[in-house]
């Protein structure tokens, strides 16, 4: 249905911003597709017990133990099943997304510029680990910001204090002595749960959701032309998946030999 399909890109369009934005937690966390195995799933204590939204929570624990790597083969193409058996998720979104239909309100996404003010938070990471103790937070966030053109320091050190981000920043900075447990102390605490937490603050501080459309028109991260149909634009997503698939996966091959 145009449901199904609008919901898919969506969410195809929220992992390519992530990706965009050089998130190591840009990936799909659709439960029903996960192969997991059974020493990083006993590790991480399993699926944690909650209504909804569990599978996202298991691959946050799982990303931080070893690495989460998707397939380079036919995508996945979700079913239209609508259901209010969760509070969110697939099902509740495509019930959403007929009501809206029926509404004539278009299903709208995250602002594409939430992901370069998250690029830049991000690159400001990397710059804290490398420079540790010594380094102004606030001077490093300046400079990073200037190399993402839709980025806004001031609005993103806003919502950086609303969400606790700058504190525990500088409190990984303290514990870790050098640049790489600095950076994977950083990068670990913040985390895909604490991202997406960012990326709603950034929403409520100005930069509201848009239609799909209008969203996918002003995406740097969306390759897809203008008006194209929403089949060319899954299409589209899709395939720069599974490219960026494979170049992990021969980076990771190249890695194990050497």
């Amino acid at each position: 249905t145009r449901e199904a399909l609008e919901y898919e890109i969506s969410l195809r369009y929220y992992v390519a911003g992530l990706r965009f934005a050089g998130s190591p937690y840009a990936f799909h966390t659709i439960g029903s597709t996960l192969a997991i195995h059974a020493t990083a799933y006993a590790r991480v204590r399993g699926f944690p017990k909650r209504l909804a939204a569990e599978d996202f929570y298991l691959l946050n624990k799982l990303a931080k133990v070893g690495t989460i790597r998707s397939l380079d083969g036919e995508p996945i193409r979700l079913s239209a099943r609508a259901s209010k058996r969760t509070p969110f998720g697939t099902g509740r979104a495509l019930e959403h997304a007929r009501d809206h239909e029926r509404d004539l309100a278009p299903l709208c996404v995250y602002h594409p510029d939430v992901f370069s003010d998250l690029g830049a938070w991000l690159q400001t990471l990397d710059a804290l680990a490398e420079a540790g103790e010594a380094a102004d937070p606030s001077d490093l966030l300046a400079k990073q910001v200037g190399a993402w053109p839709s980025a806004d320091a001031q609005r993103l050190a806003v919502q950086l204090d609303e969400v606790g981000a700058w504190t525990a920043a500088r409190i990984g900075v303290q514990r870790c002595r050098t640049p790489i447990t600095r950076a994977k102390h950083l990068h670990g605490g913040f985390d895909a749960f604490r991202t997406l937490k960012l990326i709603h603050a950034l929403r409520a501080g100005g930069l509201a959701s848009i239609p799909l459309r209008e969203a996918l028109s002003k995406a740097p991260f969306v390759t897809a032309r203008d008006g194209a149909p929403l089949e060319e634009v899954r299409e589209q997503l899709a395939a720069a998946e599974r490219e960026q698939a494979r170049l992990k996966a021969i980076d990771q091959n190249h890695r194990f030999k050497t």
